[in-house]
């Protein structure tokens, strides 16, 4: 959202806006649409892909050539192969059932940082909701964080809001992220946000601004840490960093 305000791109855009180079993006224009720049959605739009028997609830999702593409998985199971674009992925199940198992297509573009939040019906029903930035294996990359007290309607006239840009750059045998302030006059009620490293193997060494950060050995034991830590989720191949928001500017580093 605030990217439109500084550039005008829409938020939900047609697949040609963010790849106009390619031209099998125009025989998706009415049943596929990205989310910004990496979120790739396929909504079911036909009444056969969602009728019985289960055959008939089918789609195929087109992913755009230039980058390797990953199925979303909301962090609960994960993080299948990559896929290359130009691929049709097609059968894809996706009946009105309601089994989590089976979602609408949702392809994230490789490399994307997602930040994330556990879900609220209004704005401030949960006191504290921290942050979760979802760091994509693939290309180096960064993403700008807009935040401020979602009440205050001139807040960005003011000033009154935060920058962020967070990137991440593959290393040898690794990953490093920078978390930089770049605009700091909002200071969220959350004391600290998380990071997640997807499709991981247990990591050998995780610091943060050049400390090395303790194991705590699962999610309870992370959240109720009082100090930066990280554990790994052999379940869903994911290393979880809990990080307090006290540096205006902090390098966190994974080796596997």
């Amino acid at each position: 959202m605030y990217q439109c305000t500084q550039t005008g791109l829409p938020v939900v855009r047609p697949l040609f806006l963010n790849d106009p180079q390619d031209i099998g993006a125009y025989n998706h224009l009415n049943d596929q649409f990205f989310l910004a720049r990496d979120l790739l959605i396929a909504p079911v739009v036909t009444q056969h892909d969602t009728a019985s028997p289960p055959s008939l609830a089918l789609r195929d999702v087109y992913l755009p050539p230039g980058s390797q593409w990953y199925a979303f998985t909301d962090n609960t199971v994960p993080l299948g192969d990559s896929i290359n674009g130009g691929t049709l992925v097609t059968n894809w199940y996706a009946p009105l059932s309601g089994n989590p198992q089976y979602t609408v297509p949702i392809f994230v573009r490789a490399g994307a940082i997602i930040p994330m939040r556990e879900l609220e019906q209004f704005m401030g029903q949960l006191p504290q909701n921290p942050i979760t930035f979802n760091i994509y294996p693939g290309a180096d990359s960064s993403f700008e964080l807009y935040q401020d007290d979602g009440e205050t309607t001139a807040a960005e006239k003011q000033g009154a809001f935060r920058l962020t840009t967070i990137s991440h750059a593959g290393i040898r045998g690794g990953q490093r992220v920078r978390v930089l302030r770049t605009h700091d006059q909002f200071i969220p009620p959350e004391p600290f946000y998380f990071s997640s490293f997807l499709g991981t193997n247990p990591p050998i060494g995780v610091m943060a601004a050049g400390i090395s950060l303790p194991n705590v050995g699962g999610s309870d034991q992370l959240s109720n840490s009082a100090n930066n830590a990280y554990y790994y989720n052999a379940s869903i191949k994911t290393t979880f960093l809990k990080i307090y928001d006290t540096s205006a500017d902090i390098t966190l580093q994974v080796t596997f």
